[in-house]
């Protein structure tokens, strides 16, 4: 059965990639967007752009019929040094987007039926010895603060009957960006390596198998609540590096020093330097088939078809 989905985020690295699947899957698919010229340049022509002031008519949003919400929406955490100011874009780039959100659809004649969530597997926390599942509690730290709030900004959804799901994304692996992107240069250049000590856990997910999940909490109703879309087998700093040089043919033995990593990033630097080992309990109780379950297999896909 189609749906009526409107996404938020939508030019982003996942955003782009589940807006061609699911027009694919023939779903009809709104995006919301600031510049409306802007996303009509980007998009096929299958795409409707609506804007923040289209939605401020309870009647034409009432009309519009979406069924499914999809909010990607967020700053990069990455996007610089997490100063105060910085700390707070971060924070309310999230929030004020569920917010508004549930401003707009929640009232009307025809109400969504499912608001699924990106969220982070920042959730947990930086600890290198914790293994976690969904049912781990929230962990330390200014990642895992901001996720709690981003996830229960949709609480009006629930308490309004609206099937929530939250998707825990872990590092997504795809060649043309995100951290893959980057990290590709140095390797190429025969200068790559481990970054820090190495042994913290790099709790993946290949792009393709992201959507899937993605489109799976969209078309099956069984989807609620929190889940971990990591691949099965998250690996250790060393070992992601390893495989990369691997892949690429390259060397993997030049380490970037933690220190460094600290000095060019400041407090962010826990982005790349911590991580926990976070497994997709959830997904794998639903039955949900990973085709890319091995940092080898993932790596070999992605860096062969660049």
């Amino acid at each position: 059965m189609t749906k009526n989905i409107l996404i938020t985020g939508a030019t982003g690295l996942i955003g782009s990639r589940l807006t061609d699947e699911l027009i694919r899957r023939r779903h009809t698919v709104y995006v919301l967007s600031r510049s409306k010229e802007r996303a009509e340049k980007i998009f096929p022509k299958e795409v409707n752009v609506l804007t923040w002031e289209n939605l401020s008519d309870k009647k034409y949003v009432s009309g519009l019929n979406i069924t499914t919400i999809i909010n990607l929406a967020g700053e990069n955490v990455a996007g610089g040094r997490w100063t105060n100011k910085f700390k707070q874009i971060i924070l309310n780039s999230r929030l004020n987007t569920v917010k508004e959100l549930s401003r707009c659809f929640l009232g009307i004649n025809t109400p969504p039926e499912v608001f699924i969530g990106a969220s982070a597997i920042g959730f947990y926390g930086g600890n290198i010895n914790l293994t976690a599942q969904e049912y781990t509690p929230q962990g330390q730290g200014f990642l895992a603060d901001v996720t709690k709030q981003w996830e229960d900004a949709a609480n009006p959804f629930s308490n309004a009957g609206v099937r929530v799901v939250f998707l825990r994304i872990g590092v997504v692996l795809d060649s043309k960006g995100g951290a893959l992107a980057k990290m590709l240069v140095p390797f190429k250049l025969f200068a790559g390596g481990p970054i820090g000590s190495g042994k913290q856990w790099i709790s993946w997910i290949h792009i393709n198998d992201l959507v899937k999940i993605f489109t799976d909490a969209v078309e099956r109703d069984g989807y609620k609540g929190m889940y971990n879309a990591t691949a099965p087998e998250p690996v250790r700093m060393d070992d992601f590096a390893a495989a990369l040089g691997k892949a690429l043919r390259r060397p993997a033995f030049f380490r970037v020093p933690g220190i460094v990593i600290r000095i060019m990033m400041g407090e962010a630097a826990s982005i790349v330097l911590e991580g926990a080992k976070v497994l997709p309990g959830m997904l794998l109780k639903h039955g949900f088939v990973f085709s890319y379950s091995n940092i080898n297999d993932a790596l070999n896909d992605l860096l062969r078809r660049k």
